[in-house]
């Protein structure tokens, strides 16, 4: 027999959750070495957490909350944490978006309660290897909407004055005609009796589906014109009404089906479900809302929410939204109908606990693994085609402090090591490959222009923004309950009560909830003074001690968010840099088929990094799989 061929070496810039991932993947193959070079006293990017003293509370970098469809990222947690994924996240049932009453301009918020699969969690083995098409997914979205509307006709608090029924009689014969058809394949069960009205979304969602027990994976010219005028007669003629009474639940019904089916209308006009819904992202999100969802679709306080979620901000001004219509739909055909378990889950302790923590230990756990932390990079230096050398400065190395607390089974990352001392050059020549895992603003002058030409777009100051985060400790405040906000309808665009963190803390007496307040800035906008007196005039919170409050301005080029507006800035890099054969990227600004900021973002791509690397140096090797919803699975897989 012969030798086993020799371990490759690579060297991982940056420890966020992309490069962290990368490491993993690449360990998991046994045919490779990896140090990891991180300019911070300990790994997690984004994610990283310390602790303050005395009261050892979690101090997070921003509100950190994982989606039910971050399929890939719970993949990654039940390898790590061998099944106990459930003592470290814990689904967030309740989730409220701001509803609009326009007639009366005013904003209220109510709480929005998806169906759950019982004892479920993203990310299982089989699933990884599912594929979710659009036309899938858009057939789920009819058999949501149907759903909805059906549980709370029979539930319901106040009455309806129209549920948009359909008349047989007034179906279009092309509509009447593809129903036979349908009815013919799927037995006579496909409709109600012929004596029973029907909605519009009855026959959308039965048309969509198509053969029982089997995927959608296109629609027929017939069915995608059939479903569009489904879902225009819904927006029109058949939208759902109610009379009048109090604000709450039906408004937020009424505009959650308005902004799915506006969703599904464009989707179904510009074919985007055999296209791909990247051949939307020419357009802005409203704008494409605009176009197919009706009047005032664009303004819904669910909209807004969406362009807070990822701080879809140019130059974090909130008067220059920017957002990619393909990126936004593919999120929130995601957040409704490919989560598991929850639409979101908190972690019990900080992200730096309880995600990025056992990471780091199962990582150093193993002898191919080192960590070299206070290295930044200065200089990727290329020759013949291939990077030849890194050069760091270091400060004066040393590991980050871990406390355990008298808790074997849990550590925890301690107050912040900051160093003082001169800063040493490092130069580095002896690796295979290279892990880029750094946003693009930290490579400036750092990496040659010339392979960052297919990212060099993104460069640019608007299309990074700056993040506030406030972490306010105190008394229960009732108007906000356990509850993530998103959308405004206070003070701030998001606000969360994020209380669970402080189990492992040692905060006593009244000061048992904790608080978040984020939202993206200008550069330079906002000041220390200002966010504390805008907390002390945010509704519920009028009591509050403000300098009970810690503030953090994310402004170092590697904790910038990276969006994604409309045209061609949108298009992300792939895992492949061209110019450099032993170079790949990973980090959440890569593309990896979700097309916005987020930690599945950046797992998925510290897979496809190794993926990208296995390939190339061990051909025959089985890839790790990569899951991505909403595209074709080689999205994920490409590294061109």
């Amino acid at each position: 027999m012969g030798e086993a061929p020799q371990k490759k070496k690579v060297a991982i810039i940056g420890a966020g959750l992309g490069g962290l991932s990368a490491a993993w993947a690449l360990l998991r193959s046994e045919r490779f070495t990896v140090d990891i070079y991180e300019a911070q006293d300990r790994p997690g990017g984004k994610g990283r957490t310390h602790r303050d003293e005395p009261e050892f509370a979690p101090i997070e970098h921003g509100l950190h909350a994982f989606g039910g469809y971050y399929h890939n990222t719970f993949f990654l947690l039940r390898k790590v944490l061998q099944g106990g994924v459930r003592d470290h996240l814990k689904p967030q049932h309740e989730v409220e978006f701001p509803v609009i009453r326009r007639d009366a301009e005013t904003m209220v918020t109510r709480r929005w309660s998806p169906w759950e699969e019982e004892d479920e969690t993203p990310g299982w083995d089989e699933y990884m290897r599912y594929e979710a098409p659009v036309a899938e997914l858009v057939a789920r979205l009819f058999e949501y909407l149907q759903r909805l509307r059906s549980e709370f006709e029979s539930t319901k608090s106040r009455p309806m004055v129209d549920m948009g029924r359909l008349r047989r009689k007034d179906l279009p014969g092309s509509v009447a005609r593809l129903i036979e058809a349908h009815r013919s394949n799927a037995g006579s069960g496909f409709l109600p009796g012929p004596d029973r009205d029907l909605t519009a979304l009855d026959v959308a969602a039965r048309i969509a589906r198509g053969l029982p027990g089997q995927p959608r994976r296109s629609f027929s010219p017939d069915e995608r014109g059939a479903l569009a005028a489904l879902a225009r007669w819904s927006l029109g003629e058949g939208r759902v009404a109610f009379a009048e009474g109090p604000v709450g639940e039906p408004e937020l019904l009424e505009d959650a089906e308005r902004l799915c089916l506006a969703c599904a209308v464009g989707i179904l006009a510009t074919r985007a479900d055999r296209k791909g819904l990247q051949s939307l992202d020419c357009l802005d999100f409203r704008e494409f809302l605009r176009r197919y969802g009706g009047e005032g679709v664009e303004e819904l306080g669910l909209v807004r929410g969406i362009y807070d979620y990822v701080f879809a901000y140019r130059g974090g001004d909130r008067d220059r939204p920017a957002l990619a219509a393909g990126v936004a739909i593919r999120m929130i055909l995601l957040f409704f109908l490919d989560s598991r378990g929850a639409v979101q889950w908190h972690m019990v302790d900080g992200m730096g606990d309880s995600v990025v923590m056992p990471l780091y230990q199962e990582l150093t756990s193993s002898n191919d693994c080192r960590f070299h932390h206070h290295h930044r990079l200065v200089e990727l230096v290329c020759s013949d085609g291939a990077v030849a050398e890194l050069r760091f400065k270091r400060r004066s190395h040393a590991l980050p402090i871990v406390s355990d607390e008298g808790d074997a089974n849990r550590c925890y990352w301690g107050a912040l090591q900051i160093s003082t001392d001169g800063h040493e050059e490092v130069t580095k020549s002896d690796y295979d490959a290279v892990v880029l895992a750094i946003p693009p603003l930290a490579q400036a002058g750092v990496v040659p222009e010339r392979l960052t030409r297919g990212w060099a777009k993104m460069m640019g100051p608007e299309l990074s923004v700056q993040t506030l985060s406030a972490q306010l400790w105190g008394p229960d405040a009732q108007e906000f309950g356990n509850v993530i906000r998103v959308g405004g309808g206070c003070g701030f665009p998001s606000v969360a009560d994020m209380s669970h963190q402080l189990a492992s803390s040692k905060v006593e007496g009244t000061d048992r909830r904790l608080y978040f307040f984020v939202e993206a800035t200008a550069a330079g906008g906002v000041t220390e003074a200002s966010v504390r007196q805008r907390v002390r005039e945010t509704a519920g919170f009028e009591g509050y001690d403000p300098d009970r409050m810690h503030f953090q301005q994310n402004s170092d080029p590697s904790d910038l968010y990276v969006l994604t507006p409309p045209g061609p800035r949108c298009v992300r890099p792939g895992a492949r840099v061209q110019g450099a054969s032993n170079l790949v990227l990973a980090g959440d600004w890569v593309r990896t088929g979700l097309g916005f900021g987020c930690a599945e973002a950046a797992v998925a791509s510290g897979f496809n990094a190794a993926n990208a690397l296995r390939r190339q140096y061990f051909p025959g090797d089985e890839l790790l799989p990569v899951y991505n919803a909403g595209g074709p699975f080689r999205e994920c897989q490409d590294d061109q």
